[in-house]
């Protein structure tokens, strides 16, 4: 047990020191695993209840993030952060 989650320790940071993951992909990742506070929890939370056209402008300000939760919501992401080794 110890020695998986030390593991996924390590992806994680791999991951969030890539740059194959835009910075929009790596808070998205975070806030996936329990990582974000403050601003960037409420932020996913507004992203995700948001309507179509209150996405369109939540994504005038935060284009990266939108992309990053479209892609994970489509699988895009998801299947990008299991190809690291990570499963969520």
């Amino acid at each position: 047990m110890e020695q998986e989650l030390e593991d996924n320790f390590e992806k994680v940071e791999s991951i969030l020191n890539s740059d194959r993951f835009t910075a929009g992909e790596k808070e998205y990742l975070k806030f996936q695993l329990g990582m974000s506070d403050g601003f960037y929890a409420n932020l996913w939370e507004a992203i995700a209840h948001a309507d179509d056209d209150n996405l369109a402008r939540i994504s005038k300000a935060y284009p990266e993030e939108v992309a990053a939760y479209k892609a994970f919501k489509r699988g895009e992401l998801r299947r990008r952060l299991q190809d690291e080794g990570l499963s969520i």
